[in-house]
């Protein structure tokens, strides 16, 4: 994948870390993907757009690296215009991931960033509904069927201690590869992380695997396209932006 996006990302936390100069999303889609008869004009843009559907709208998640340690990750599953998404989600997932302090500026120099854009979304469970005769014999119930280092996973699920209360998680498809994890281990690290711990031997964790079919609601699984961006790389392309 170009490096547009993950450029647009440096460029909005460098800009509001150092004052950096910011760019159009146009503008480097122009000076780092270059068309013929193309310029930089939002009409333009649109019109790359239709050749290249994966640039109008799509879920994205933005996460930052620092000496390659995760640093923060945050995104949506909203299909969103990219030039809006990419510059808003850079900055929330570098300063307000929850896991993590903001980024600050003597941290810049360090950082590598990924871009992952989500697509073929496929549900793989679903909760049986025991009074929809419909859902009984359209329930989906393979909650294995996906594959590690190629699908990301979305779950939806009950906290066992608040029975209304929804819980939710995602992993994108290189965790699991990036962890070692088996799909059983993913699962469970993903409830630990929708209930806001780290402890996958927590008793309600524990609890919704014993007894999947009371407390999961859904499973998601779709793929990525994904884009990463060192520091040193960013300042590179720095020159071919003025």
């Amino acid at each position: 994948m170009n490096s547009v996006y993950t450029y647009c990302c440096f460029n909005q936390l460098d800009h509001n870390l150092t004052g950096a100069k910011l760019f159009k999303f146009s503008h480097v889609l122009h000076h780092l993907r270059p068309q013929k008869n193309l310029g930089d004009s939002d009409e333009n843009v649109d019109q790359l757009a239709k050749q290249q559907p994966i640039l109008q709208n799509c879920p994205l998640f933005v996460t930052w690296h620092k000496n390659n340690h995760l640093r923060g990750c945050i995104g949506t599953f909203t299909s969103q215009p990219l030039s809006i998404a990419l510059h808003k989600y850079s900055l929330i997932s570098a300063m307000e991931d929850p896991r993590f302090p903001p980024i600050r500026r003597s941290e810049i120099s360090e950082l590598s960033v990924d871009v992952s854009l989500l697509y073929e979304f496929e549900i793989i469970y679903k909760m049986l509904d025991e009074t929809d005769e419909s859902s009984k014999s359209n329930s989906i119930k393979d909650i294995y069927n996906w594959e590690i280092g190629k699908h990301g996973i979305e779950i939806k699920f009950l906290n066992p201690l608040h029975p209304n209360r929804k819980c939710s998680a995602t992993f994108l498809p290189s965790v699991a590869i990036e962890q070692e994890w088996d799909k059983t281990t993913t699962f469970k690290y993903l409830f630990a992380k929708g209930l806001g711990t780290d402890d996958i031997e927590d008793k309600r964790v524990r609890e919704i695997m014993d007894n999947k079919e009371d407390y999961l609601i859904k499973v998601i699984r779709y793929e990525s396209m994904k884009s990463s961006l060192s520091y040193l790389e960013y300042c590179k392309l720095n020159d071919d932006m003025e």
